[in-house]
């Protein structure tokens, strides 16, 4: 076993001699900061966005170049509108703005569905929304929808905001700094394709404005994490076969993964999502450790990112009144100061600059500067629904099944060849537990305590957590676990690469670049292969007593949504969503139906059944 170490170490040393030689771009981190409509969230007044804003420029203006971020404003067409007019709150907006374009910041548009109408209002409008965000099937039925909704809409906020940035500077800016959009309007796939060339054209033949060179905050994303519990990392050219397919030809815009918001657990466009800081903090190890791996297999490079979402009504102080949920302000501050300590501008063994804060223009640049030395290639795409370990388009897959539900706790060591990090664990079932656990960030005592409860809801059991330990080395480093972390011999080791048990001594335990996970071995189940989420019995955890009775066994708490379609593919009732707890449930389906036959859909976040039910009379 030794002569076997010593033989790896010298070819790692080799390798790390010959690698010192090429020259690897940063993780780039950006961060998109949303200004929502005026009534979005009821209640929270112009002025107080405002003020927040300015709360925003100043703080990054106190941080030390290069480790400032870089956020890109997008703003909503009337908040622009409000923000030109004559009064010292929209002074200030002004003002703000060009501070935040002197320090390098850049603009977007973020259009809710509202839009200006002739006599100065502005009316929310109707959009169709899939029933499945994260089914693509649903997303092509919008195809259909009328255009003229689509260019008035989108040309009320790219009016208005073009105005605004415009008067703030003192001169029309170039198109490029206004280059990103995130919104509702044209959710179907091939609806945005057109929506960010800017062609859409309504029947009187007037056509949008312009269209953005960078997207962000797309649904695909929030269900990509929603099945992994991680970011994607890497820009990408969509395409229109799905929800996070890439098409190589398309030349009209990219796609620049920005996560959610900074401190939260809530359920957005119908996904529950866990955005704690420590979540995010074990999202970038994860991205940081993948890449570690990539540089030391030899494999195909990337471009590499991260990016995170505020709003205003985000960053309320601790000590601001009649808003809880939002005084996300000191957690915003605290994942900026973590990154700042140990990735942003810190220079790695072989010369190389780990992280970088970036605006979403510069990694636009940087994307299209990688798509010409490497024509050809993909940078990202994963075309199923659902967590699907098969099609996971990162290469360490253990990693991604075992800190599965994790919150990163803190470093053991971290220097230049050596990494221990310890995580809580929530019960997951894609790891192996038999109850899938559920992190919700407390509001009470305001900081934004987070918690492992068995339901996604403050009021539900907490559940026990685990610890989880990562080992990285840079080459090889001979380690004592259990004298590192003070734990009692009990742990089992799998490998971060495909998640198999490694037959090693925790005593003397060989750490590569294939990242070891020490798990307690009370918590490691039976340790079976999954490649995609197990499917409890398959089909017979639904059953019917017909005509009226859906009878569902959950082992674990789960939101469950149902629909029934009859024998033409038409969906004839809808149920839900619901969040039912483990055991048996009896769902009335509240329906006089004819004879003839229908097909029942019932889905969970992971896994659905379609069974067919037949009604005689």
């Amino acid at each position: 076993m030794h002569q076997v170490v010593k033989t790896l170490f010298a070819i790692f040393s080799l390798v790390g001699h010959l690698w010192s030689q090429s020259h690897r771009e940063p993780i780039y981190v950006h961060m998109v900061i949303h200004i929502e409509d005026l009534n979005a969230p009821p209640g929270f007044a112009y002025e107080r966005k405002v003020r927040n804003l300015a709360w925003l420029v100043n703080y990054l203006d106190s941080l030390p170049d290069g480790h400032r971020p870089l956020p890109t404003i997008q703003i909503q067409g009337d908040f622009a509108e409000t923000s030109l007019m004559s009064s010292p709150t929209a002074e200030l907006v002004r003002q703000t703005l060009l501070a935040a374009y002197n320090m390098g910041l850049t603009f977007g548009v973020h259009a809710h569905p509202i839009l200006h109408t002739p006599d100065g209002r502005w009316i929310h409008v109707q959009l169709p929304r899939p029933s499945n965000m994260c089914s693509p099937a649903d997303t092509y039925a919008l195809y259909l929808q009328d255009s003229s909704t689509i260019v008035h809409g989108m040309n009320s906020h790219i009016r208005w905001v073009d105005s605004l940035v415009k008067v703030s500077l003192g001169s029309l800016p170039p198109q490029a700094l206004i280059s990103t959009y995130s919104g509702a309007y044209a959710p179907a796939p091939q609806q945005r394709w057109r929506l960010m060339a800017g062609n859409f054209v309504d029947s009187l033949g007037q056509g949008m404005i312009r269209g953005f060179l960078i997207e962000t905050n797309h649904p695909g994303e929030e269900c990509f994490f929603s099945s992994f519990h991680q970011s994607v990392w890497n820009p990408f050219r969509p395409g229109t076969e799905g929800i996070l397919d890439e098409d190589l030809s398309q030349q009209f815009y990219i796609r620049i993964p920005t996560a959610g918001v900074v401190g939260s657990t809530a359920e957005h466009i119908g996904i529950w999502q866990d955005q704690t800081v420590e979540a995010k903090q074990k999202d970038f190890i994860m991205l940081w450790l993948n890449r570690r791996y990539i540089k030391h297999a030899g494999l195909q490079d990337k471009l590499w990112c991260v990016g995170v979402t505020m709003h205003l009504y985000n960053l309320e102080p601790p000590d601001s009144n009649g808003y809880d949920l939002e005084q996300r302000r000191d957690e915003f501050k605290r994942f900026i100061n973590w990154l700042n300590e140990h990735f942003i501008g810190r220079v790695d063994l072989y010369g190389d600059t780990i992280a970088v804060w970036a605006t979403t223009l510069h990694i636009y640049h940087k994307f299209l500067e990688w798509e010409q030395h490497n024509p050809g290639v993909s940078s990202f795409e994963y075309m199923p629904v659902g967590f699907d370990l098969a099609a996971y388009p990162y290469p360490l897959k253990g990693l991604v099944k075992f800190l599965h539900n994790t919150h990163f706790d803190t470093f053991i060591v971290d220097n230049d060849t050596l990494l221990v990090a310890k995580f809580d664990a929530c019960p997951s079932i894609i790891r192996g537990d038999s109850i899938n656990g559920y992190w919700v960030r407390d509001n009470i005592p305001i900081g934004g305590t987070s918690y492992c409860r068995c339901a996604p809801s403050q009021a539900s059991p907490l559940l026990q957590t685990y610890p989880i330990y990562v080992l990285f080395s840079e080459f090889v480093d001979m380690v004592d676990f259990y004298a590192l972390t003070g734990e009692l011999d009990s742990f089992a080791f799998v490998s971060g690469l495909d998640g198999h048990l490694i037959n090693e001594d925790g005593h003397q335990l060989p750490v590569t670049f294939v990242p070891i996970i020490a798990v307690p071995m009370e918590y490691m189940g039976v340790l079976e292969e999954y490649d995609r989420y197990p499917c409890i019995n398959c089909g017979k955890w639904v059953s019917f007593n017909p005509p009226n009775t859906v009878v569902i066994q959950l082992t674990a708490p789960e939101r469950i949504s149902l629909a029934i379609y009859d024998a033409f593919g038409r969906k004839i009732r809808e149920i839900g969503p619901l969040w039912l707890t483990g055991g048996l449930h009896e769902i009335e389906l509240d329906w006089r139906p004819k004879s003839g036959i229908y097909f029942v859909k019932v889905q969970t976040q992971y896994k659905e059944v379609v069974q067919k039910l037949v009604i005689v009379k």
